[in-house]
């Protein structure tokens, strides 16, 4: 009994034995896996805090190249193959002139294109989303209508794994740099301009002095075949009136000459009291026969008591024959179906005596009128442009005005005033000039 007793308790002790061992592996690898959890935790948090970190400074990055894009003064833009417009900094979208990002964003480019650029602008694009990197000027207008002139340097942008996702575009505003590049050929042009027209100044000088005595024998020759002709009892009537024609337009061409030394020798042109009138009538005889092969016809309304006018006499008729001159042109290059050249004269409550030459041809091309009167300026395929800056210099060395001024209708008016006597007297001898 007391064999299968013991037997009995060492098998319990056993049993107990066995089962504190368990309960101590038991907790031993519970304390394992505690520590295995507390290390997963620090790993975990380390890598949150590594996480942030990074979030946070890609966050400032972006920030920072945000802010870069925004305060650059060039517009950077990027775009898709197809031209949509994925993002565009302020100063892209103050060059095209939108208000918000949605005026832009999400269109194509192109369509802002001008359209002979528009297929260069596209091949560009097709060479960089092949990987290659470019440049092109271009004219662009904008969501206001405005014309500009735009430089872009465009290069691929590839996303992490190389793969070219859009176009990364820097555009320059070149509009300036253009305008100023054209007045400085326009300068360069008018500058040649300025030694060709010296060179025939040199030559008018001697040209006029060698035809001065061949004009002197045509009139002295004509003068003394009237006399023999008026002689004669048979003479012609018609005969006599052309050769009288014949000493008028000589005896003209050298009072032209002469006044064309005076201007290059510069001296005073005498000025002698002009009846207008009578200018004009002489002046539309003159142009009568190149108006008619033009059908073009010229109305005279003469002012009645119009005060003398003071001035050169042949360098007034030159002012009034450029400016029916161009009035004829202009009516014939626009192939007016009325052409009239309706020139009237007047005396206005200042003292000046002026002349209107109206015309019924296009009118005023452009915003400013004035530019017409800039040197070299011309509207004419073989115009030199110097007939209306002499023309305003002739007016203004007289003490009057010329300028141009568009009409109710069709066409435009030029007017130019004269000093009268009552000028003269009214201002004491000064030169009459307006303010």
């Amino acid at each position: 009994m007391n064999a299968l007793a013991g037997i009995g308790l060492l098998a319990m002790l056993a049993m107990a034995s066995s089962s504190i061992w368990a309960l101590r592996t038991h907790r031993q690898r519970l304390a394992e896996a505690a520590q295995t959890i507390r290390t997963l935790q620090s790993e975990r948090d380390a890598l949150v805090t590594a996480h942030g970190e990074a979030e946070a400074r890609l966050t400032s990055s972006e920030q920072r190249l945000r802010l870069l894009l925004e305060s650059e003064p060039e517009c950077v833009k990027l775009h898709t193959c197809d031209g949509s417009v994925l993002e565009m900094n302020p100063a892209g979208l103050a060059m095209m002139d939108a208000r918000t990002t949605e005026q832009v964003i999400g269109r194509s480019i192109f369509s802002f294109i001008a359209e002979e650029h528009r297929q260069p602008y596209i091949e560009l694009t097709e060479r960089v989303f092949r990987g290659e990197s470019g440049r092109l000027e271009f004219r662009l207008t904008s969501l206001q209508g405005r014309l500009r002139w735009m430089e872009t340097s465009a290069a691929p942008l590839r996303d992490e794994h190389g793969h070219i996702i859009a176009l990364l575009g820097v555009t320059r505003d070149m509009t300036e740099r253009r305008a100023a590049e054209e007045q400085d050929r326009q300068h360069l042009s008018a500058l040649a301009h300025v030694v060709r027209t010296c060179t025939m100044g040199e030559m008018a000088t001697n040209l006029a002095h060698e035809l001065n005595q061949p004009l002197a024998a045509i009139v002295n020759y004509t003068r003394g075949s009237l006399r023999r002709l008026r002689a004669q009892a048979a003479a012609a009537p018609e005969v006599l009136e052309s050769l009288e024609h014949v000493c008028t337009q000589a005896e003209r061409a050298a009072g032209i000459i002469r006044n064309l030394r005076t201007f290059l020798g510069k001296r005073e042109p005498a000025l002698t009291a002009l009846d207008l009138n009578d200018i004009v009538q002489a002046t539309s005889a003159l142009i009568g026969s190149e108006a008619r092969a033009h059908g073009v016809s010229i109305l005279f309304s003469p002012a009645a008591d119009l005060p003398p006018a003071r001035g050169s006499r042949i360098e007034v008729e030159q002012v009034l024959l450029n400016l029916m001159r161009n009035a004829i042109v202009a009516m014939t290059t626009a192939a007016s179906p009325c052409r009239e050249i309706r020139v009237s004269t007047g005396h206005g409550h200042d003292g000046y005596a002026f002349v209107d030459i109206a015309d019924s041809g296009p009118g005023i091309d452009g915003a400013d009128p004035s530019r017409i009167f800039q040197p070299f300026f011309t509207s004419k395929d073989e115009g030199m442009g110097m007939g209306l800056p002499i023309s305003r210099s002739i007016i203004e060395a007289h003490g009057g005005q010329l300028w141009l001024a568009k009409n109710d209708n069709d066409g435009a008016t030029f007017r130019f005033t004269l000093q009268t006597g009552e000028t003269l007297h009214g201002r004491n001898g000064t030169d009459g000039l307006r303010g």
